[in-house]
């Protein structure tokens, strides 16, 4: 019977025993479990922080690259700008040069020209005044600080229509005498050119008995 109890005992133990190992061995299988499904949540981790880092990454130098591209579109833009500017400037200084220019020239010439028309209108007014004294006798009751101012008035050719005494000089031989002489002097010498003509269609001459102006 001892036996037998013995035996029942180390069968008892025994299952027990092999009991308690297959507990081990299943909590070792689940940690193996666990420590791989770790390890692999751990890998994916990795993997997805290694896709943030890469993807931060490009963006940074898409980034970089688009503020380089924008700086350098900037930069080219100014450039053109400045450029038109200088451009544009360089266009208008030639301008403002080129009217300045024209302008001196115009004024040259108008100022040329009005010299000639001045000194045609001198040169025929002196002519007109030899031709008025060659015919002038002065009546010898003129006293030589009188004077008279006369309105001429000329036709073609310089003939003289008419002859008005716009100031007396207060002494009627010499009044009549001036304007005597300026009818004999008819035709008096004129100028071709129309512009001065104009200037002798109507003038006037002031005498004295020692001077014709």
């Amino acid at each position: 019977q001892k036996k037998l109890d013995d035996a029942w005992r180390l069968h008892v133990k025994n299952k027990k025993l092999k009991k308690e190992i297959a507990a081990q061995e299943n909590k070792l299988a689940k940690m193996k479990t666990a420590v791989a499904k770790q390890k692999k949540d751990d890998a994916k981790k990795k993997q997805l922080a290694q896709q943030k880092a890469d993807k931060a990454a490009k963006k940074k130098v898409a980034d970089a690259k688009k503020v380089a591209d924008a700086k350098k579109v900037a930069t080219a833009k100014k450039l053109a700008d400045e450029k038109k500017a200088a451009t544009a400037k360089k266009l208008a200084d030639e301008k403002k040069a080129a009217t300045a220019k024209k302008a001196a020239l115009a004024k040259k010439a108008s100022d040329e020209k009005a010299a000639r028309f001045a000194s045609e209108i001198e040169k025929y007014k002196s002519m007109i005044v030899s031709a008025i004294e060659k015919e002038w006798l002065v009546p010898s009751s003129a006293d030589s600080h009188m004077s008279a101012k006369l309105l001429i008035e000329l036709g073609p050719g310089g003939a003289v229509t008419n002859v008005q005494v716009l100031r007396s000089s207060h002494n009627s031989a010499l009044d009549r005498s001036a304007t005597q002489a300026v009818h004999k002097a008819s035709p008096l010498p004129v100028p071709t050119d129309k512009l001065v003509l104009d200037q002798f269609r109507s003038f006037s001459l002031t005498v004295t008995p020692k001077d014709i102006v």
